[in-house]
């Protein structure tokens, strides 16, 4: 599997405290320095009046040993062969390289700067893939579980569970299939090899091309042409 991964770039730090209710947002620090398809996502505040020098020394003053340093990355959609330039806004966990104050630091360095998957992964390692399914809405029970349709004249309704269980327990179990919403979810793949890390098409791609690789433009173009 070939995926095009482009850089992240850490636009800001948040750190969370913790109380006796549990944890809590005791403030953010942003880079001055944003590109311009973050508006299309928030609105960028007005850096003329953001006093980053400030903001630094009092978070640097209210972390403890309980302090939770995440950053938030934005995300280069244009990068991509995808027609989008709205990038998404993630927040990740730094992992721990010592004490709070030590990953404050560690994350200023790289405040504004370009996350590369090569600066985070290693060729050869095993990685979880999380990705989330295709939306296909409310479904019912023939699209979501396969269950047979009724035959005609055999009720008032064909796509349904003829029966959805027995008297008693005087409830419907977890396993009849029912109507719901299908699609949307987030699964997890396990233990998945990094083969290679490559900068270049030419690092990627085989010299031959993909096998049974098919262009959709071609054959479009091919059955929309006028016959003779």
């Amino acid at each position: 599997t070939v995926i095009e991964v482009p850089p992240l770039i850490l636009i800001g730090i948040r750190i969370y405290n913790e109380d006796e209710y549990g944890k809590y947002i005791e403030g953010d620090i942003f880079s001055t320095e944003l590109n311009n398809y973050l508006n299309r996502k928030i609105n960028v505040p007005n850096f003329e009046k953001y006093n980053y020098d400030d903001i630094k020394k009092k978070l640097s003053e209210a972390l403890n040993n309980t302090s939770d340093i995440r950053g938030i990355f934005q995300t280069q959609p244009h990068l991509t062969s995808l027609p989008r330039k709205k990038p998404d806004i993630i927040e990740i966990k730094l992992n721990s390289i010592g004490s709070p104050i030590d990953e404050f630091n560690f994350a200023l360095e790289y405040l504004g700067k370009e996350i590369k998957a090569r600066d985070v992964l290693i060729e050869g390692e095993l990685v979880d893939i999380l990705a989330v399914t295709k939306g296909k809405g409310f479904q019912g029970p023939v699209k979501r579980y396969g269950v047979k349709i009724l035959t005609r004249k055999n009720s008032k309704a064909r796509r349904v569970v003829a029966c959805i269980g027995p008297w008693h327990p005087a409830r419907v179990l977890y396993t009849v299939p029912r109507p719901g919403q299908m699609g949307y979810h987030q699964r997890t793949e396990y233990h998945k090899r990094i083969m290679v890390i490559g900068e270049n098409e030419e690092e990627i791609n085989p010299k031959g091309g993909f096998i049974r690789f098919i262009n959709t433009k071609r054959i479009s173009k091919n059955i929309c042409r006028k016959r003779n």
